[in-house]
Parts: structure tokens; C-alpha cells; sequence
């Protein structure tokens, strides 16, 4: 098994379903979770479920093209050479 303890994963429809699911999963693992959703109640509530210090949220619309670059220029810098999943 892969070690991903060092690992940043980036996750659109954080809010419920499958991508709450995956940001909860990712958490255990040790993996720092983006958490995006369109939905700011939804997102709240899977942040709930974590402590504040096991994620960052962000607003994202996925269909919107300018709020995806936007979103990519603030948080690429932040990365700083971790390994980067996409879900």
C-alpha cells in the first residue's frame, strides 16, 4: 500500500455522497483534504465532522471556468512540493 501521509487531495462535492465520503476517507489516511462544493451549508457540515485543522473548504463552482483558475492560482502556491491527488 501506498503511503500518501505527506499528501494533499483536492475534492469537488465535498459537501455530501461520494465526495463527503472521500474527504472523510482521505482524512483518516492522513491525507490533508481541499474540500469544494457549491453548497456552503453542505461543506459546513462535512467540516464539522473533521477537526478544523484536518482541511481547508472552499466555495467552488466546477462549472464555472474562471472560479476553477482562480481557485487553482490561490491554492497551487500552497502546496509546496506535496503530493497532489485529484477527486
Amino acid at each position: 500500500m501506498i503511503d500518501h501521509t505527506d499528501s494533499i487531495a483536492i475534492i469537488t462535492g465535498a459537501g455530501s455522497g461520494i465526495g463527503r465520503a472521500l474527504t472523510l476517507a482521505a482524512a483518516k489516511r492522513g491525507i490533508f483534504p481541499i474540500a469544494t462544493d457549491v453548497n456552503a451549508e453542505y461543506l459546513e457540515q462535512t467540516a464539522q465532522l473533521l477537526d478544523e485543522h484536518q482541511l481547508d473548504t472552499h466555495l467552488l463552482d466546477v462549472s464555472d471556468a474562471a472560479a476553477i483558475a482562480q481557485f487553482a492560482k490561490n491554492t497551487m502556491p500552497r502546496l509546496g512540493g506535496k503530493s497532489l491527488l485529484l477527486f
